[in-house]
């Protein structure tokens, strides 16, 4: 997996939201709800997911993966399952500025595994 790719992926599309929902509401990606910006996530890896996994993968929306507890979002790729729950809150109150840095200049990208009978949970998080 391109986890730079995905990052950008993912940084693009948040952005792209953030500067639509700014001109209409004001609040920019904090005035979506999560489950939203869950979907259009999951659309926009999904639409780039060669680049992403080089391959064709199973997008999968909102699962329970046992004693984690239901994800947003989820990939399936040969054995491993690469899961997204995202968590939405403006800290700073002004969603220009709430935004991740961009590919270029994020300090901070975690991969979480979570432990699950068949499969791998993965996240990525960013602060």
């Amino acid at each position: 997996m391109d986890s730079k790719k995905l990052y950008e992926i993912i940084y693009e599309t948040v952005l792209e939201e953030d500067n639509e929902l700014t001109n209409l509401t004001g609040k920019g990606i904090f005035y979506a709800p999560e489950l939203y910006v869950a979907f259009i996530l999951g659309k926009s890896i999904k639409k780039n997911e060669i680049s992403i996994f080089n391959k064709e993968v199973s997008w999968v929306r909102e699962t329970n993966l046992g004693n984690t507890g239901p994800t947003d979002f989820a990939f399936e790729v040969d054995e491993a399952t690469f899961a997204f729950e995202l968590k939405l809150r403006d800290n700073i109150g002004n969603a220009g500025h709430s935004i991740p840095p961009s590919p270029d200049q994020s300090e901070h990208s975690w991969p979480v595994k979570v432990s699950h009978p068949r499969r791998t949970k993965v996240s990525h998080f960013w602060t």
